[in-house]
């Protein structure tokens, strides 16, 4: 997670990341408007490093993750 977080520091302003459990590795991101396609170009690369699974919120809410 450290490595990520300092990886989003480099490029300001894009997002800031937030630990939800570090237990687990879960954290997320917010993104101001006009910068979801830098993060996910961001990201694309990160995976090509680390393995990040995407979570989508509502889902894990209603069970269906």
């Amino acid at each position: 997670m450290a490595f990520v977080k300092f990886v989003f520091e480099a490029y300001e302003g894009i997002a800031t990341m937030t630990t939800e459990n570090a237990a687990e590795g879960r954290f997320f991101f917010v993104i101001p408007a006009g910068c979801e396609e830098d993060v996910e170009t961001v990201l694309s690369d990160l995976r090509k490093e680390i393995w990040i699974e995407p979570v989508n919120p509502e889902q894990e809410e209603s069970g269906t993750v």
